[in-house]
């Protein structure tokens, strides 16, 4: 280059085209590659708005957009974007937006210290915080709260109102709720205690009933050692 001794085109080998500017090879042509030494950046744009390069020292490998317009990664058609390390593919988004994470026990962490971990063991679902002193929240905007089981996930097992009661399922009927002050079962819908289930206690919708089982006696008492009322089975009251 007449003038500037420093910059040149070259060609050091068979095959081989280098760039070079103050006396450095800024880039180099090698067969179907093109080699750029580290922190030497590829930028497009009037006012080099992408860029791509690697760090100084091997420290990182970065695609930077330089503006306030987004960067923009994209698959045409039905194909999928995958991201890989190790060799191993750990995320795909599929062409229907959907996100995948494809190894069993590979976690989506949150927070500084990973206090939120999501994932699946490949039997089970886990939403788990790790920290030993950190609680886990669920909650809405004045909407309600639902944890549903079942085939499909469909089967409504706990509701949460907003302000108002909790509400226990058995198999998408609902067994009991919360009030203002205790608890509620509905019409027919027993209080069990006992392994065997030995006391029930419930209202019928006419009469209200408590009921021993399995040959138990049944008891009322005024005070802990004193009992005023002792019911036998087939037998004394």
């Amino acid at each position: 280059h007449t003038g500037d001794t420093n910059t040149a085109i070259r060609f050091p080998a068979n095959d081989t085209i280098s760039i070079e500017t103050a006396g450095v090879t800024r880039a180099t042509v090698t067969g179907n590659n093109i080699d750029f030494p580290d922190a030497g950046t590829l930028r497009f744009g009037a006012s080099n708005d992408l860029q791509i390069y690697h760090g100084t020292g091997g420290a990182s490998n970065i695609i930077h957009s330089n503006t306030s317009q987004p960067l923009i990664i994209s698959a045409s058609g039905a194909g999928a974007i995958r991201f890989d390390t190790n060799s191993n593919e750990r995320l795909r988004i599929d062409s229907d937006g959907s996100i995948s994470l494809p190894i069993d026990n590979q976690k989506l962490k949150f927070g500084a210290g990973n206090d939120l971990n999501i994932y699946s063991t490949g039997t089970n679902g886990w939403v788990y915080t790790p920290q030993s002193t950190a609680d886990l929240y669920l909650g809405t905007n004045a909407g309600e709260v639902y944890i549903q089981t079942g085939t499909g996930g469909n089967d409504t097992a706990i509701k949460v109102i907003s302000g108002g009661a909790v509400e226990l399922y058995n198999n998408g009927t609902k067994q009991c709720q919360t009030i203002n002050g205790g608890l509620n079962f509905q019409d027919s819908k027993k209080a069990e205690f006992g392994n065997s289930g030995d006391l029930k206690i419930y209202h019928s919708g006419s009469w209200n009933y408590i009921q021993s089982y399995n040959n138990k006696n049944l008891a009322i008492q005024v005070k802990d050692t004193e009992n005023a009322v002792i019911a036998i089975p087939d037998g004394a009251v």
